[in-house]
Formats: structure tokens, sequence, C-alpha cells
């Protein structure tokens, strides 16, 4: 990592952790329901709720991060990247404030969509500056530590949540956020939107701190005339998401990678977690204990990621990390085969836990991370806001959708045939992403938008359509 003190990496380091600590939030977001659910429902919660008044609690959190998709769309050129990041930060610390000092179910509630709706304004802006401010040689690196503190929030949610008074999680997360808020407050905003509006001085400034040098000039021409093609190319309305060719093998490329991480199982995974592990009848450990070694696992794959992705490429990473994920899958399907038929399976009873923590490891190598840095990078400037908006959508839906497809295997067949069928899925997408997606590892901005403009000219001027890439369709 020495690398990170040539030329302003390590300025750029320290403006995407100030800007990525959003993210550890974020995380305790997202675990927050996991111990606070059994709470709200035992005898010694200070806000009595039932089964069914304790589940409002997630789906109140889907609301906000539904209903903030056109909003966060809209924002991120209008308020800017630096500017999107803070008001995520303000909503979630009037959100966990309001947690805090609730007495209420309803109160709760309505946090929880406040909550989603920050997360998903968080969720886009986050990856979108990072990739804009970042150098190619370390970009990946960089839009990595956005899933390394998610998955810290996570960690210090199952560490804190189940173990300490009620008021304690809200008071640490609202603790991170002021710190975020007076850090982030004094990071520039990033040189594509600065030049998108034409605000070319400030831009050079920008460029000038970031790389740590007075000759910028080629970059920022390179940046200016990225930025012209974009306004050539479309007004910026939603639209031209599907009409324009270039941002259509994006918007295609993005949903491809999302779609396959869906089929990874991961939600479903931690959905069962608890349940497979304490069907394993482990002695030496509680399923509880166990829920923390895979946060802590998850960490460390996440940063493995994050140090090896520049170097090894996305689709390298991605194909290694979904090939051992299919077997984990696959794995868990056989074992739960059997337990489905009947047999006694106490001597191997390790091996659903075996499982589970090898799934940890392979799935943050690249599955889990892969995609969001993608996201970050092969949106032009222009319609990224609306890019990600849309991908974003499109995961929610998609995950309702899995989530549904797994009821009903689980109920009429048994939850092995869903293991089963996400395992073949896994690696028939991972094939199609290896042989017609294109690497994006070493390519700056302008390059990755010039490789899909010169794939989509090429398909156009093709007089029978034969295209190399499946990405160019």
């Amino acid at each position: 990592m020495t690398s990170l003190c040539e030329h302003g990496k390590l300025i750029q380091f320290f403006v995407t952790s100030a800007a990525t600590i959003l993210s550890i939030t974020d995380g305790m977001c997202v675990a927050w329901s996991a111990p606070m659910v059994p709470y709200f429902i035992s005898e010694r919660s200070h806000i009595k709720m039932n089964q069914t008044e304790a589940e409002w609690i997630e789906t109140c959190f889907l609301i906000g991060v539904v209903s903030a998709i056109p909003i966060t769309a809209f924002i991120l050129n209008k308020l800017g990247r630096k500017k999107s990041i803070l008001l995520a930060s303000v909503i979630l610390l009037i959100s966990w404030i309001s947690i805090a000092c609730a007495t209420k179910k309803e109160v709760i509630y309505a946090a929880r969509v406040f909550t989603g709706v920050g997360i998903n304004i968080g969720f886009v802006s986050i990856p979108t500056y990072v990739a804009e401010i970042a150098q190619k040689e370390i970009r990946g690196f960089l839009a990595s530590l956005m899933q390394i503190m998610v998955i810290i929030g996570i960690l210090i949610m199952y560490c804190i949540g189940p173990y300490t008074p009620f008021i304690i999680p809200p008071i640490v997360a609202a603790g991170l956020l002021l710190i975020k808020l007076l850090l982030f407050s004094f990071m520039p905003e990033t040189p594509y939107l600065l030049c998108l509006k034409n605000k070319l001085t400030e831009a050079k400034k920008t460029l000038q701190v970031l790389r740590n040098k007075q000759d910028v000039e080629k970059e920022l021409n390179e940046i200016t005339e990225a930025i012209d093609n974009d306004i050539r190319d479309s007004r910026g309305a939603f639209k031209e998401l599907f009409l324009v060719p270039r941002y259509r093998n994006a918007l295609f490329i993005v949903l491809i990678f999302d779609f396959t991480k869906l089929c990874s199982c991961f939600e479903v995974v931690l959905m069962n977690m608890h349940q497979m592990l304490h069907d394993a009848h482990l002695t030496f450990v509680t399923p509880s204990v166990l829920a923390i070694i895979f946060a802590v696992l998850l960490l460390f794959s996440s940063i493995l990621s994050s140090v090896t992705i520049d170097r090894f490429g996305r689709k390298v990473l991605f194909a290694i990390s979904s090939g051992l994920t299919s077997i984990c899958l696959l794995s868990l399907g056989i074992y739960l085969n059997f337990k489905h038929q009947g047999y006694d399976l106490m001597a191997y009873s390790w091996i659903p836990a075996v499982s589970v923590m090898a799934y940890a490891i392979v799935f943050k190598l690249g599955m889990g991370t892969v995609p969001y840095i993608i996201m970050g990078e092969i949106y032009a400037t222009r319609i990224k806001g609306m890019g990600i908006a849309f991908c974003n959508g499109f995961h929610t839906a998609t995950s309702i959708a899995v989530f549904q497809i797994y009821f009903i295997l689980r109920r009429d067949y048994g939850i092995h045939i869903h293991f089963y069928l996400f395992s073949c899925l896994t690696i028939l997408v991972t094939v199609f992403i290896m042989f017609f997606v294109p690497e994006t590892k070493g390519k700056s901005l302008e390059e990755i938008q010039q490789l899909l403009r010169d794939k989509s000219l090429k398909r156009s001027k093709s007089e029978i359509p034969r295209p190399r890439s499946l990405c160019c369709f």
C-alpha cells in the first residue's frame, strides 16, 4: 500500500474515508432490526409490540428506500455529490435521534422510513463521489472502502445490539454521523460535477489538491471533453438510459452484475443463518457468537478484495468469488436435501456452519463488492444519478421476487431447492459476464465511456448485427 503516497493518492484515501464513514451507520441501520425485533416483542421492551407490529420495522425501512429513488436521481446533479452525502448524513442523524428518544412504536416506524431514505441517498451518492475523485490506479480500492465500512457497521451492531441498553446503538451511530458531518464538510466537490456546472477554475483547484500536483491540465481537458460528449449525446432525460446505446449498455452491465449478486442468496443466508446454525447442534459455540464471526469474516474478505481488485481486475475476482460461492450454496443444498428426506446427519452437523463461514469469505471477495464498484464507474457523469437510482429500484424489486421464490420453494419443495437453483444460476450468469462484459480495471472514467461508445458504434455500423459483446446488445 506504499503506492498510496504517490501523487496525492493518500489524500484521495483520506477524502474517501471521510465520505464512507456514513456507510458505517448504513451497516448499523441494516443490522439494527436483527437484535431489536426480539427486543421489542420481549417483556423487557419499553415499547410493547407483537410479532406483526415488530415486522413493520423492516417494512417501513423498505418503504423509505423505495420512496427515495426518484428523489435521489434528481438531487445528485442538482445538489451535487458532496451535498447529497451531507444530506443523507443529516437524515440518518435525525432518524437515530428519533429512535433514541422514541416512546411509541409510530415514532420507530417513522424513523425507519427516514432511515431508508437516508441510506438510499448515501448508497447512490457515495459510489459516485468516490469514482469521480479517484485515480484509475486505485479507484477499485477506494470504491471498495464503502463495503468495508458497511461490514464494520454490521459488526458493531452485532456486538453491541444484543448486549447493551436500547439507547446505546443510536448514540454510537449519532456520534459517528456528527464526526462524519464535521470532517466531510471540509472535503471538495468532485471535479466532474464542477465541470458539469462549468466551474472550471474550481475543478482545476480540486484536481490539484486531490492529485497533489499543479499540472492537471491534461486530466482536466479529458474530463471536460467527456462532459461535452455527455451533453452532446443526451439532455439528461430518464428515457435516454434506454435510448442512447452506450447508456443502455452501461445499464445492462450493472443490472447483470446486480442480478448475479442476488442469485448468490446473501439475504437468504442471512435470514436463515441462525436457524441453520441452531439445527447444526453445535456445542462449542452459540449461533449469536457465530453471527459475529460471520461478520468478522465478511470484513476480512472485504479488506482482501479491496487490496487485490486493482491488481487482478473486477472480472477475475468476480469469477473466483462466484465459483466458490456456488460450491458453498451447493453444499448447503445437499445437506438440507438429505435433512429434508429424514436422514440422520448428526455426524455431519458441522457442514452448514463451515459452509456459511466459507460463504462469508468467498462472497465478499468479489460478488459482494464488484457490483458496487462497477455501478460507480461505468455510468456517464450526466446520467449517473438516474442510472444508479434505477438500478437501486431494480435491486429492491428483484430482491422481493427472490424472497417470494424462496418462500414458495421452501413451502412446496424444501429450502434445499432454492440453493440448488441459485447455485446453477450463479455459475451461468457469471459465464455470461466473463465472456460478454468488458473489464474496467486500469481505465479512466473517460476511457470506459469511450469503450462503450466505440462498441455501440461498431454495433450500429454493422450490416448484419454480430456483436462480440452482449454488453452492446
